[in-house]
């Protein structure tokens, strides 16, 4: 059964409680929520510290905060938030046990989840990805069936992030970024090893990269990847910049020319 896009709806929460490219991902959907509902007031749940990656953007107007190491207390004090004023529709784009369990006890009028086994039960509408498909993108748009039908298609955009010119401002002048010549950012972690390039290919494509005059290149390094980083700037000299805030790193890469990652 689809429903319309009820003119009353007056309160929506989204949650991907974690990782931050699976956070980012589920942008398009919180802005077609906002093009649907214009009057709603539009929440995200998420963990620390990925709630860095939705400051100042414009559909969303409150962000509910785990602790990244939150206890049952922390979470508990969560749904008491999330509880008043009723929810009209909460959409969990992660259906682990957690989210599951917040969005039970949240007590909205309409939930959408993933088709995950007996915890899906406690959704009204359980939908997994469209047939084929391996867009992360529209498998989440397509939480939006149960009000638009398969015209969850008509919503599928790039996501966005947001940053203000002051921020940048601040890369720019604490890094020594030259905007007439941005650097190139190199990546060469990733948090899953069976994602991540041999050292040796980055060591190469870097040669090349270097070869072809295409400009200045510098590392960045992720926490927990330092030893990678540190190895691969012994290797190519590379300038290595240190572990940022998100919120600086945002920044650095929005600042640069371009960048060159694992995933």
């Amino acid at each position: 059964m689809n429903l319309p896009a009820d003119p009353n709806v007056q309160r929506i929460v989204v949650t991907r409680l974690r990782f931050l490219g699976d956070v980012i991902l589920t942008l398009p959907l919180v802005e077609a929520l906002r093009s649907l509902y214009p009057q709603a007031r539009i929440e995200y749940l998420l963990a620390a510290p990925f709630d860095q990656l939705l400051t100042g953007h414009p559909s969303i107007d409150r962000v509910h905060v785990l602790p990244s190491d939150a206890s049952w207390r922390d979470t508990l004090s969560i749904i008491r938030e999330l509880r008043s004023p009723r929810i009209d529709w909460w959409f969990d784009l992660f259906t682990n046990p957690r989210s599951c369990v917040i969005g039970a006890l949240a007590n909205p009028r309409h939930s959408v989840g993933n088709d995950s086994g007996l915890r899906s039960r406690l959704y009204d509408y359980r939908l997994d990805r469209p047939p084929g498909d391996p867009s992360a993108i529209r498998h989440h748009l397509a939480k939006l069936e149960p009000i638009v039908g398969e015209r969850f298609d008509d919503y599928v955009a790039m996501p966005r992030l947001w940053l203000d010119e002051s921020e940048l401002e601040q890369a720019r002048q604490r890094h020594g970024i030259d905007p007439a010549a941005p650097p190139i950012l190199v990546h060469a972690g990733s948090t899953w090893p069976d994602k991540a390039w041999p050292i040796d290919s980055w060591v190469k494509l870097i040669a090349e990269m270097e070869a072809s005059g295409i400009g200045p290149m510098w590392l960045i390094t992720p926490p927990g990847e330092e030893d990678v980083v540190e190895g691969l700037s012994a290797r190519t000299g590379l300038r290595r910049i240190e572990s940022l805030p998100l919120r600086e790193l945002l920044a650095l890469v929005a600042n640069a020319r371009l960048y060159v990652g694992n995933d």
